[in-house]
């Protein structure tokens, strides 16, 4: 695992676990959880709103292709736009993970990703980031 942090993480390590480099396996597993807790907090928190109606297919391979997002500060927002199909409790099966909102009735494209941005600003998101749900994205 390798880890981008922007500040000096060997002086870290020795102040959080008196440690250097030479970390006692036991001890790695905090090490690295620390490390990656730090940089997530160093960088602004993304949210992603993904709006699907009726579309498991495409809503399904863009959430695949959001998984190779190398970005460590981010969340995927999934809005069912009053779905009939059971697209997106399907999806919800596959990528648990996402957080998910239901409404009840199709409140078109602005209406949809209005109600994902705005539960991702009660939750204090830095960036919204609206992705239609046929789109794929290569690795960033």
């Amino acid at each position: 695992m390798e880890l981008d942090i922007p500040f000096d993480s060997e002086l870290y390590l020795e102040y959080k676990y008196g440690l250097d480099w030479r970390i006692p396996k036991k001890k790695w597993d905090w090490v690295r959880e620390d490390c990656a807790l730090i940089k997530k907090n160093n960088y602004p928190k993304v949210s992603i709103v993904v709006l699907n109606w009726e579309n498991y297919k495409d809503t399904k391979e863009c959430l695949e292709s959001l998984r190779k997002i190398s970005y460590p500060n981010y969340e995927i927002i999934v809005v069912d736009n009053g779905s009939q199909d059971g697209s997106t409790k399907k999806i919800q099966q596959e990528f648990p993970q996402y957080i998910y909102i239901y409404n009840q009735s199709n409140l078109g494209f602005s209406g949809g990703n209005n109600v994902g941005m705005k539960y991702a600003m009660k939750r204090g998101t830095d960036y919204i980031f609206i992705i239609n749900n046929d789109m794929i994205v290569d690795k960033v």
